[in-house]
Protein backbone atom coordinates (compact mmCIF):
# COMPACT_ATOMS: atom_id res chain seq x y z
CA UNK A 1 0.00 0.00 0.00
CA UNK A 2 1.34 3.24 -0.89
CA UNK A 3 -0.41 6.38 0.98
CA UNK A 4 -2.02 5.37 5.19
CA UNK A 5 -3.41 8.95 4.52
CA UNK A 6 -7.05 7.57 5.17
CA UNK A 7 -6.56 5.31 7.72
CA UNK A 8 -4.49 7.92 9.72
CA UNK A 9 -7.77 9.42 10.53
CA UNK A 10 -8.45 7.13 13.10
CA UNK A 11 -9.10 3.49 13.49
CA UNK A 12 -11.34 1.72 10.59
CA UNK A 13 -11.41 4.81 9.03
CA UNK A 14 -9.78 3.47 5.43
CA UNK A 15 -12.62 0.42 5.64
CA UNK A 16 -15.05 2.98 6.74
CA UNK A 17 -13.77 4.86 4.08
CA UNK A 18 -14.67 2.30 1.12
CA UNK A 19 -17.64 1.17 2.82
CA UNK A 20 -19.13 4.53 2.78
CA UNK A 21 -17.99 5.19 -0.53
CA UNK A 22 -18.94 2.07 -2.07
CA UNK A 23 -22.43 2.54 -0.51
CA UNK A 24 -22.86 6.15 -2.13
CA UNK A 25 -21.79 4.44 -5.52
CA UNK A 26 -24.49 2.10 -4.87
CA UNK A 27 -27.53 4.40 -4.19
CA UNK A 28 -26.34 6.71 -6.83
CA UNK A 29 -26.39 3.96 -9.32
CA UNK A 30 -29.91 2.57 -8.47
CA UNK A 31 -31.06 6.43 -8.72
CA UNK A 32 -29.93 6.46 -11.79
CA UNK A 33 -27.80 9.02 -11.29
CA UNK A 34 -23.72 10.07 -11.61
CA UNK A 35 -22.09 8.42 -8.51
CA UNK A 36 -18.90 10.46 -8.59
CA UNK A 37 -19.79 14.25 -7.30
CA UNK A 38 -21.11 13.19 -4.44
CA UNK A 39 -18.33 10.49 -4.20
CA UNK A 40 -16.10 13.17 -4.71
CA UNK A 41 -17.38 15.00 -1.72
CA UNK A 42 -17.49 12.42 1.21
CA UNK A 43 -14.11 11.23 -0.04
CA UNK A 44 -12.94 14.78 0.23
CA UNK A 45 -14.37 14.60 3.95
CA UNK A 46 -12.24 11.46 4.67
CA UNK A 47 -9.40 13.47 2.89
CA UNK A 48 -10.05 16.63 4.98
CA UNK A 49 -9.66 14.37 8.53
CA UNK A 50 -6.62 12.46 7.15
CA UNK A 51 -4.73 15.87 5.61
CA UNK A 52 -4.95 15.02 1.93
CA UNK A 53 -5.11 17.38 -0.77
CA UNK A 54 -8.69 17.73 -2.47
CA UNK A 55 -6.78 16.07 -5.79
CA UNK A 56 -6.10 13.05 -3.95
CA UNK A 57 -9.50 13.02 -2.61
CA UNK A 58 -10.85 13.16 -6.29
CA UNK A 59 -8.57 10.21 -6.88
CA UNK A 60 -9.38 8.23 -4.60
CA UNK A 61 -13.75 8.48 -5.75
CA UNK A 62 -12.35 7.91 -9.12
CA UNK A 63 -10.25 4.88 -8.64
CA UNK A 64 -13.35 3.45 -6.22
CA UNK A 65 -15.77 3.98 -9.10
CA UNK A 66 -13.70 2.04 -11.26
CA UNK A 67 -13.07 -0.55 -8.77
CA UNK A 68 -16.68 -0.89 -8.07
CA UNK A 69 -18.08 -0.92 -11.69
CA UNK A 70 -15.39 -3.21 -12.61
CA UNK A 71 -15.90 -6.29 -10.03
CA UNK A 72 -19.50 -5.82 -10.95
CA UNK A 73 -18.25 -6.50 -14.61
CA UNK A 74 -16.46 -9.80 -13.72
CA UNK A 75 -18.82 -10.77 -11.77
CA UNK A 76 -21.84 -9.67 -14.28
CA UNK A 77 -24.41 -8.88 -11.64
CA UNK A 78 -24.93 -6.02 -9.45
CA UNK A 79 -22.86 -5.67 -6.32
CA UNK A 80 -24.99 -5.49 -3.10
CA UNK A 81 -24.56 -3.19 -0.40
CA UNK A 82 -25.19 -2.70 3.36
CA UNK A 83 -27.46 0.10 4.96
CA UNK A 84 -25.36 2.93 6.57
CA UNK A 85 -26.20 2.03 10.16
CA UNK A 86 -26.17 -1.91 9.18
CA UNK A 87 -22.97 -3.89 9.46
CA UNK A 88 -20.93 -5.24 6.17
CA UNK A 89 -22.22 -7.12 3.22
CA UNK A 90 -21.16 -10.42 2.01
CA UNK A 91 -20.21 -7.83 -1.20
CA UNK A 92 -18.56 -5.89 0.99
CA UNK A 93 -16.47 -7.75 2.66
CA UNK A 94 -15.90 -8.95 -0.65
CA UNK A 95 -15.28 -6.46 -1.71
CA UNK A 96 -12.66 -5.52 0.98
CA UNK A 97 -11.15 -9.17 1.19
CA UNK A 98 -10.21 -8.43 -2.91
CA UNK A 99 -8.50 -5.12 -2.07
CA UNK A 100 -6.53 -6.59 0.56
CA UNK A 101 -5.06 -9.40 -1.59
CA UNK A 102 -4.17 -7.29 -4.72
CA UNK A 103 -1.08 -6.84 -3.45
CA UNK A 104 -1.05 -10.88 -2.25
CA UNK A 105 -1.20 -11.66 -6.53
CA UNK A 106 0.99 -9.23 -7.65
CA UNK A 107 3.26 -10.71 -5.54
CA UNK A 108 2.40 -14.88 -6.01
CA UNK A 109 -0.26 -14.93 -7.96
CA UNK A 110 -3.53 -16.82 -7.20
CA UNK A 111 -3.98 -18.17 -3.72
CA UNK A 112 -7.05 -19.73 -1.54
CA UNK A 113 -8.43 -16.55 -1.00
CA UNK A 114 -9.06 -15.72 -4.95
CA UNK A 115 -7.91 -19.03 -6.29
CA UNK A 116 -8.77 -17.30 -10.32
CA UNK A 117 -7.03 -14.16 -9.25
CA UNK A 118 -8.08 -11.12 -11.21
CA UNK A 119 -8.70 -9.11 -14.20
CA UNK A 120 -5.61 -7.29 -14.93
CA UNK A 121 -7.85 -3.98 -15.11
CA UNK A 122 -9.51 -5.32 -12.09
CA UNK A 123 -6.32 -5.72 -10.28
CA UNK A 124 -5.15 -2.47 -11.32
CA UNK A 125 -8.13 -0.20 -10.18
CA UNK A 126 -7.32 -2.01 -7.07
CA UNK A 127 -3.73 -0.72 -6.70
CA UNK A 128 -5.39 2.48 -7.80
CA UNK A 129 -7.71 2.54 -4.41
CA UNK A 130 -5.11 1.14 -2.26
CA UNK A 131 -2.55 4.31 -3.54
CA UNK A 132 -5.12 6.40 -1.03
CA UNK A 133 -6.55 4.05 1.14
CA UNK A 134 -4.93 1.90 3.58
CA UNK A 135 -6.66 -1.37 4.80
CA UNK A 136 -4.31 -2.14 7.97
CA UNK A 137 -4.54 -5.61 9.95
CA UNK A 138 -6.26 -3.12 12.25
CA UNK A 139 -8.87 -2.33 9.89
CA UNK A 140 -10.43 -5.74 9.25
CA UNK A 141 -14.07 -6.91 9.28
CA UNK A 142 -14.13 -10.54 10.66
CA UNK A 143 -13.47 -12.23 7.50
CA UNK A 144 -13.26 -16.45 7.58
CA UNK A 145 -11.07 -17.96 4.96
CA UNK A 146 -12.87 -18.44 1.94
CA UNK A 147 -13.50 -21.46 0.42
CA UNK A 148 -13.41 -20.26 -3.36
CA UNK A 149 -13.96 -17.02 -4.64
CA UNK A 150 -15.16 -14.03 -1.81
CA UNK A 151 -18.65 -13.38 -4.02
CA UNK A 152 -19.68 -17.11 -3.74
CA UNK A 153 -22.67 -17.40 -2.20
CA UNK A 154 -21.88 -18.20 1.48
CA UNK A 155 -18.09 -16.92 1.22
CA UNK A 156 -16.80 -14.46 3.22
CA UNK A 157 -18.03 -15.16 6.80
CA UNK A 158 -21.76 -14.42 5.71
CA UNK A 159 -24.30 -16.42 3.98
CA UNK A 160 -25.34 -15.30 0.56
CA UNK A 161 -27.75 -11.79 0.32
CA UNK A 162 -25.90 -10.53 3.19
Amino acid sequence: MYVCAIADGGSGCGEQALLALFRQWDRHRQDGANPLPAMARQAAEHGRQAGLAADASAQLAVACDSFFALTEASLARALQAGSDDGPPSADECALLATLRQVPVLQAVGPNPVLPHGLPGALQWAGFAVLRWLDLGEEDQVEISPADGCPYSAGSAGHPAGG
